[in-house]
């Protein structure tokens, strides 16, 4: 069967100052960061396999004011987009699962004022596959492989506050993982147990700092 789920309109507005302590006249900024999402999720359920796809838009906006003289500053805009898809496969006596998922999300960020600048359109994409084996009720085997990625935010490419000093040119991060591991669980009376041992490996590209 197909369900197509609207997701909520999620909107979050974070405000804060910054107040360097150094003598009369320095910089203090106040800096507001506006962040609208919208998703819409379906699933798909046929037989052994369940198949999700999502899909978002969504738009996010930074403005910076100079305190000293409460004039506007900068203001730095983002739109962004996406779309993810993930099968899930169980078997029938339910001891194996297999989920692989890929997915892509574009980006372009530009700052406004005097002298706009565009970011380079980031089109990161990530990926993960996991396999899974219970070969008892109480115990889990499992092993993943996971891309991930991250776009700089507009702090990390336009900020200029005086204490931080943004980049337009910076490229999407992206990491690469390897988790294997074993799960064990299970109860006598009232008391309940559970140990989860895992190993895993990370290589980061990219890396902002």
């Amino acid at each position: 069967k197909g369900t197509a789920i609207p997701g909520d309109l999620a909107q979050t507005v974070h405000e804060f100052e910054v107040r360097p302590t150094a003598p009369a006249g320095s910089l203090a900024h106040s800096t507001t960061e506006t962040f609208t999402k919208v998703p819409l999720t379906s699933t798909l359920v046929i037989g052994a396999w369940t198949a999700l796809l999502r899909a978002e838009g969504g738009a996010a906006q930074v403005e910076t004011r100079d305190l000293r003289s409460e004039l506007p500053g900068a203001s730095s805009n983002r739109m962004t987009g996406g779309v993810q898809g993930a099968l899930r496969w169980t078997s029938d006596d339910g001891r194996w699962q297999a989920t692989p998922a890929v997915g892509v999300q574009v980006a372009q960020s530009a700052i406004q004022g005097a002298d706009p600048t565009l970011s380079p359109l980031a089109l990161p994409w990530h990926a993960a596959a996991t396999l899974r084996f219970t070969p008892v009720e109480s115990a889990t085997l499992s092993i993943g492989t996971r891309r991930a990625t991250r776009v700089p935010n507009l702090q990390e490419l336009f900020a200029d506050t005086g204490a931080v000093a943004g980049n337009p040119t910076l490229r999407p991060e992206s990491a690469l993982s390897l988790d294997c591991g074993a799960a064990l669980a299970g109860e006598r009376g009232l008391l309940r147990w559970a140990v989860d041992l895992r190993a895993f490996a990370t290589s980061a590209t990219n890396l902002i700092q």
